[in-house]
């Protein structure tokens, strides 16, 4: 039997109930989604796809990363510390929500780079610092400041770290300034490819490379984040190892990817929708309107998993770790055979972190 066959042959009296991610009641179950009527799913042009999906997802994220930076950057010389590292891990958050799933913009400028070099270089942070805040405050200085000792990871060393002394201040007010910078560039950019508008052609496309990048985080959230990586002996072997938020990073990444495949949060600006709806722009909405209603209900199944999975997971604990990657390479290996089976989307992956 061929893939197509098999996707399509799912049986959803297998399928264990599962409250959709944006469900207010635990009694709403994703196979209720198999029901949906044809006037409750009406066929989803590409174009309305890419637009609901910038609408509802992504630009949302950008401008959560935008609004926790500004208020990062005010924080670093007004308020303590302790202040500054709640509010650093509100940035980092929405950072991981919005890069979960990379492209347009944050792709084409490697925004990865830019604000978020992992591991992060401690040698070359402490030479910023040794150097003084008078040298910090050139211009040709601030020009040649590496990307392995900028972004969220060089500031999470700073504040978590190193004391509040001249020198860690000024290079942290530094580093949140460049983060806000991009921040503010990627809210742009979002919001005019919100504004665009899309031919069919064009649309598919950019959706396909769009889910491209999906699939490919997926991978990166199992292979690169929920694994200890030696190269930060130095700082920290998990990501966000150094701020203890290594657990909050791995679910925000995860929910990202979930907001794309199946919908964002209640939380975010969706219109009020119920189990048996799609959430606009979501995988999920474009199977329930191309008519593969066992596959959308399969996919709610499996991203809701992975979620729970990854939410379970502990460093250091390696029954929960296995746990939380299986459930991502089962979602991993259900999308990416949907893509190429049902829409022929071929597949690769752009990270452009430089490391």
């Amino acid at each position: 039997m061929k893939r197509r066959q098999l996707l399509r042959c799912v049986s959803l009296a297998a399928l264990a109930p599962v409250a959709p991610l944006w469900a207010a009641s635990p009694a709403r179950t994703a196979a209720s989604c198999a029901t949906v009527s044809k006037q409750q799913a009406p066929y989803i042009r590409a174009s309305e796809l890419v637009q609901a999906l910038t609408t509802y997802s992504m630009l949302p994220a950008a401008q959560a990363f935008a609004a926790h930076s500004q208020t990062l950057m005010g924080a670093i010389h007004t308020r303590p510390w302790t202040d500054c590292r709640a509010l650093w891990t509100q940035s980092m958050l929405a950072w991981e929500t919005l890069a979960a799933v990379p492209v347009s913009a944050l792709v084409e400028r490697r925004s990865v780079r830019t604000v978020d070099f992992w591991p992060t270089r401690p040698a070359q942070i402490q030479a910023l610092l040794d150097a003084g805040p008078e040298r910090l405050a050139s211009p040709q200085t601030q020009q040649t400041i590496g990307a392995s000792a900028k972004g969220l990871p060089a500031l999470e060393w700073l504040l978590f770290r190193k004391d509040a002394d001249a020198s860690s201040a000024a290079l942290a007010g530094l580093l949140a300034e460049q983060v806000l910078q991009e921040a503010r560039i990627l809210e742009a950019a979002y919001n005019s490819l919100q504004l665009t508008l899309w031919d069919e052609a064009d649309a598919w496309a950019a959706y396909g490379e769009w889910f491209s990048q999906a699939v490919g985080s997926l991978d990166q959230l199992r292979l690169k984040k929920l694994k200890p990586n030696t190269r930060g002996k130095d700082s920290a072997i998990w990501v966000r190892g150094v701020s203890g938020q290594t657990r909050a990073a791995w679910k925000a990444h995860a929910q990202g990817l979930c907001d794309f495949f199946v919908g964002p949060r209640a939380s975010a600006p969706v219109p009020a929708c119920e189990a048996s709806l799609p959430v606009a722009g979501s995988l999920h909405s474009l199977l329930l309107g191309r008519r593969y209603p066992q596959e959308a209900a399969r996919l709610q199944v499996l991203a809701g998993a992975m979620l729970h999975s990854v939410g379970r997971a502990q460093p250091e604990q390696a029954a929960s770790l296995r746990s939380a990657q299986q459930a991502v390479a089962n979602l991993h290996r259900f999308v990416s055979d949907a893509g190429s089976e049902l829409f022929d989307f071929s597949q690769g992956f752009t990270d452009a972190d430089g490391d």
